[in-house]
Parts: C-alpha cells; structure tokens; sequence
C-alpha cells in the first residue's frame, strides 16, 4: 500500500491518492505490530530481530547501516540475493525493467529482504513474493505496451515473426518458471489428489490433531503448528529445541500455561539437516524436550508411527519409545550386526507369539489403523557425536515398495548413550493398507543424511537430502497379513 502511495507521488497524481495510501499503510503497520505482539503474548513483535546484526535497537540499526556501507553491501549482494532477484524476474520475462519507475516501490522491499537475510530459493517459494508481485505485474504490464508501441513495436513483431521457435521456447520456460517457483499449482494438484499412501498418512496427522483439540494449552512443532492455530494458547517445539528465541540469543521459555504437548518425530530429521551435530544447540535440544515433560508431570497418552501425545494426565499408553540400560530377553530376532559410527544391533521383538513381528490394529476416531510394532535392542560401543535415522522399506511381492524414514531415538539419541550400554527403542510402524492383504519383506537401514530445508508448498518445510550414506541393513524377515484386516 505504501509502494502506490509513492507510486502516486513520482507519477504527480492527484493528492488524494499520494496521500491516502501512505496514511493508510503507516496506521496498519503500527497497528499490525501490536496486534502480532499482543496475540503473541510478547512485548513487542519480532520486527527489529530480522537485522539484530546491525544493532540491538532502532538507532544502532540505522547508525550502522550508514556508518558501515561495505557490510551493507556484502548483505544486499550475497548470491542468494542475486539468484532471488533473477527468479523474481524470470517469470516476468524481465519486462518490468522496461519499466524501471514502477520498480522504486519496491527499492524498499529490497533492502529488507537483502538486509534481513530471508532472501533464497526458499523465499521465491512462499507468501514472501506476495510483496513483489503487484509492482512486477504493473511493471511488467507498462513494459509491454512499450514493447508494443512505435518502433518498438515493429522490432518486436519482427522477432517473434522470424524466430517463432525460439518465442515458443522463451514463453514456455517462462510459464513454467512462473508454475515452479511461485504458482502453487504443483502443491495444490499434489494434495488434492495424493496417493492411497499420502492420504492414510494424512488422515492420521489429522486424526492425531484431533485428540489435541480439547483447549488445552499445547505445544508442538514444525509440521503440526500451522494446523493446530485454533489452540487457545500455542507454543513452538522448534525454539524450544534451539533454545533461544527466533532471531536472538535470550532463552525460549515455554510459557507456564502449557499442559500438552505433541510431538512429531519428523522433526527431528529436520532438527538434524539444520544444526550441525558439533554445535551445542543441537546437542541439548533432546535435554530441552525431556525436561520439559518431566517438569510439566506430561505423561504419554498416544503414540503410533510418528506422533507422540503428552498430557498431565496419568500414563494412558504402553509405549516407551526408549529404554535405557534394557535388558534383553530371551528369543530375540536376528543376529549380533556391527553397523557404522560404533552402533551394535543385538536384535529385536516383535509382539507376535513367542516374540515374532505380527501387524496389529488401532483405531482413532473412527479410523482403522494397521501398524507394525518392534523393539530392537542397540549397544553404542564407542561414544558419537552421531543421531542416526532408521528407513523402514517394505517390499511385496508384486514388487510394489515403500520407505519411511525416521529418526531413531529422538529424545534419548545416541549421543547420550553411555559407552556399551544396551538400549531399547520400541516403535510403532504404520503400515500402508495396500501391504495388509498380502506377505511382503521387511527390512531396515540405518543411514546418516545430510541436506537442507526446503518449502513444499502448502504451509510447511520439508528436508531435501543432498547425500545418505547408508551404514548397515536388518533384514526383518517375511510379514505375514492378519486375516482379520482384510479389507
């Protein structure tokens, strides 16, 4: 709204339209920044944090923007800017540069996104080109019919008449540079019609928010918070990992109100693509976690594949998703394995007779779940800096497959195992229903990964791994189908 106030202003309109949108802008933004501040029960909002490394308050901030030039240019040219502007462009076919004065309202937009460092892939790919796009559209519109006037005209039609396979080939990597980086279609068509797996691990996380909602106090992380926005009171996972504040060093405090607390495991492999393992954060984000479940008296009320329920309410579920200095019980399944970064595997349960795998059911609201319930038995024989991840792969024997990947032991990871102890993991695996009919092969890899963040398009992050190494298979054996699952 400011950009067409200032807009108005260059184009010499009358003072009613340079004036209005200017007044109308300034009212929001103050009054946005309290809104946001008091909806997020902070003192102020998070505003100055973005460009804390110019200073701690207003006046630093302005004071070294002008007093240190050459760090400012170091920030507003880094490569992820560039590459920023020139994906901004690119579905534009940079028509807007025909039209550089429509462009000055956005000089602004510029700064703040070079300046406070939300510049990159990612950023092309959420709401943040939200900002852009009005002035690249009218820019892009001016530069056209500039294109399309006077010699320009004649010039322009004569390029597209004698190289019509190049014009073809321009506006089609244009159009789909416009689909890919910011249209969402991609996402929207991926979610709206999702594969029979995507859409039972759907309904599960939207089963799962469900026995969340009964307004009590939560707190939860990456991929369930968006969801979970009708909470009355809402706190983030993901700081409290960190443990600081976003964009600062003060301590996140989980507020006091905080009665529930759902986890998605998930996040954890996100947690590992982002904090090196040598960096304190990630080392005692877990000690973070345990301490606030036992701080709160939070006690497991659910648990299946990923997702963990706590409540201050008294034990309601059998799973312990790690047991330290276990003991291991007679029968177990398969062979003493040495696998990378010194983790020993001693074997494995299943809740079968006599310890073997067998599926089993459970229902949440009203929906029938079929999942795989193990407890392997590990021995760290030399101490690790490591978190491994464990990739569940189901094999039928039409040849369809299916590969999960999860974090071993997210609240008691191998850092914290003590030098030849044993230790229990027990997990709860879903089982797509197209593998309950039918026998199919188990086995799991313990890998190591190594990424990045990425948008996916619809209201989250996701990993996006440039390297796994895989340190060691188990092979779980033949899983017979239970007869009374049978669709």
């Amino acid at each position: 709204m400011f950009g067409f106030g200032l807009l108005a202003w260059l184009e010499r309109r009358p003072w009613h339209w340079r004036l209005t949108p200017l007044l109308a802008s300034a009212i929001w933004f103050f009054a946005a920044l309290k809104i946001a501040a008091l909806a997020g029960h902070l003192d102020s909002y998070k505003f100055l944090k973005f460009y804390a490394w110019l200073g701690p308050d207003l006046l630093s901030i302005v004071g070294n923007f002008f007093g240190h030039p050459w760090l400012v240019l170091q920030k507003l040219l880094r490569i992820e800017m560039v590459l920023f502007i020139v994906g901004l462009g690119l579905p534009f076919f940079y028509l807007p540069l025909r039209a550089f004065r429509w462009l000055i309202p956005v000089v602004p937009l510029f700064f703040q996104f070079g300046l406070s460092g939300t510049a990159g892939e990612t950023a092309l790919k959420i709401h943040y080109t939200s900002l852009w796009l009005p002035f690249l559209f009218a820019a892009s519109a001016v530069g056209l019919a500039s294109l399309l006037a006077g010699r320009s005209r004649l010039g322009f039609l004569r390029l597209i008449g004698s190289e019509p396979g190049l014009t073809a080939g321009i506006l089609g990597t244009v159009t789909i540079a416009s689909f890919v980086m910011i249209g969402p279609v991609r996402s929207v068509v991926s979610h709206s019609l999702p594969s029979p797996v995507e859409a039972e691990r759907s309904q599960l996380k939207k089963d799962v928010l469900v026995l969340s909602e009964d307004r009590t106090p939560l707190a939860t992380g990456y991929s369930l918070i968006s969801q979970s926005a009708q909470q009355p009171s809402l706190s983030s996972l993901h700081y409290l990992y960190i443990g600081t504040e976003q964009y600062s060093e003060a301590p996140y405090q989980v507020p006091e109100p905080i009665r529930m607390v759902l986890v998605d495991q998930s996040d954890f492999i996100i947690y590992h693509v982002v904090y090196p393992e040598d960096q304190p954060k990630f080392q005692t984000g877990d000690d973070r976690y345990r301490q606030l479940l036992s701080e709160r008296n939070l006690n497991l009320q659910f648990g299946l594949d990923d997702y963990l329920l706590y409540a201050q309410a008294p034990v309601a579920d059998s799973l312990t998703p790690v047991i330290r200095s276990a003991q291991i019980p007679s029968g177990q399944l398969g062979a003493e394995t040495l696998l990378g970064n010194g983790l020993k595997n001693l074997g494995w349960l299943g809740e079968g007779l006599n310890g073997s795998l067998a599926l089993k059911k459970t229902t949440v609201r009203g929906h029938d779940y079929i999942y795989l319930p193990i407890t392997f038995y590990w021995q760290q024989t030399q101490l690790t800096d490591r978190h491994s991840e464990i990739s569940l792969r189901l094999i039928g024997a039409d040849g369809r497959s299916y590969e999960k990947l999860y974090p071993l032991a997210p609240l008691e990871p191998q850092s914290e195992w003590l030098n030849s102890e044993i230790v229990a993991t027990q997990h709860r695996f879903l089982i797509p229903r197209t593998f309950r009919n039918a026998p199919f092969q188990a086995e799991l890899e313990i890998v190591d990964s190594d990424g990045r963040l990425v948008a996916d398009g619809f209201r989250s992050i996701a990993p996006q791994y440039r390297s796994r190494t895989v340190a060691g298979t188990l092979l779980l054996g033949l899983i017979e189908p239970n007869a009374g699952f049978a669709d």
